[in-house]
């Protein structure tokens, strides 16, 4: 966050006030690492993605309720994702 809010204000500003959707978030976020993405920090760049998706889902409607971005699935007894990554294009849900 510190990055975004030095580098890209405006951006920031919509964080900050809950102007975005998640979806709208992830894009953002992508067009941001999308020059520096690489086979060897794709994974870091995952988690970061992760986390910021998942901190930004539990700030835009506290303290009432979050956004479900996954649910249990009976059949698999795993948790399936509700949102894709914008990074990682397969049914990878190790991170959420």
């Amino acid at each position: 966050m510190v990055y975004i809010k030095t580098i890209y204000e405006d951006l920031y500003s919509k964080i900050n006030s809950k102007a975005l959707t998640i979806e709208e978030l992830q894009k953002y976020f992508f067009e941001i690492i999308n020059g520096k993405l690489n086979e060897d920090n794709e994974r870091k760049i995952l988690q970061l993605e992760v986390y910021l998706i998942n901190a930004y889902n539990n700030y835009i409607n506290y303290p009432y309720s979050r956004n479900k971005i996954y649910e249990y699935e009976n059949s698999t007894g795993k948790n399936k994702l509700l949102i894709k990554s914008v990074i990682d294009k397969t049914e990878n849900g190790d991170y959420f």
